[in-house]
């Protein structure tokens, strides 16, 4: 399997050696929120090989607002990213950044305040 963030890939996934009608490859060190395309390339018992078309997906990433983490975006995330605004972590930057500027600052508490 060959992935990357651009259609000419760039990264392969450890080849199986093993004939099976069904696969499964978990890719781990993804960026969140980041546009991929994947191929596979399968052989047959006879060694004919084929190749997938290409496949665009996009990872999931932490919801931006959800400072408290409990998967919702609600009042209850204020204090959370008050609390934050006085000790920041790379942890909680990247849900806390509410205006995806880069920085934490008193704008993304008010982001925060415009979604709810």
């Amino acid at each position: 399997m060959e992935y990357g963030t651009t259609s000419g890939y760039g990264q392969t996934a450890p080849p199986r050696t093993s004939l099976s009608t069904t696969h499964a490859v978990v890719l781990t060190g993804l960026t969140g929120r980041t546009p991929y395309h994947a191929r596979v390339t399968s052989k047959n018992s006879a060694g004919q090989a084929t190749t997938s078309a290409d496949v665009a997906f996009t990872t999931t990433g932490p919801i931006l607002g959800d400072v408290n983490g409990d998967g919702l975006v609600t009042v209850a995330d204020v204090p959370a990213l008050a609390a934050q605004l006085i000790g920041l972590t790379p942890q909680t930057l990247a849900t806390a950044d509410i205006n995806a500027d880069g920085r934490l600052t008193i704008a993304d508490l008010q982001a925060l305040v415009n979604r709810l």
